[in-house]
């Protein structure tokens, strides 16, 4: 069944989450200081990893991966920002 899920993102520089297989990213925000993913998936998939990283604005990005941009989250009326990539082995 498909079903909209939330995920926690902590504050690291490349973050691991189980979501079910084929998971549709549909954006990335700030709810109560904290960063979420949100996610249409299909909620009877198989759970697998997807990997992301979570970079400052002028953070290095690491090499050999291939990076997909989901989203920017502002924190403290946006004196601390990050954007959200979802990271694939090249």
């Amino acid at each position: 069944m498909k079903r909209i899920y939330k995920y926690h993102l902590p504050f690291e520089d490349v973050i691991t989450i189980k979501m079910p297989k084929d998971a549709e990213i549909l954006s990335v925000g700030n709810q109560n200081e904290a960063a979420y993913l949100w996610a249409l998936v299909d909620s009877n998939a198989e759970l697998i990893d997807y990997h992301f990283r979570m970079a400052g604005t002028g953070h290095p990005i690491i090499g050999g991966y291939t990076y997909r941009f989901i989203g920017t989250v502002h924190f403290h009326n946006s004196k601390l920002i990050f954007h959200i990539f979802e990271m694939t082995k090249k």
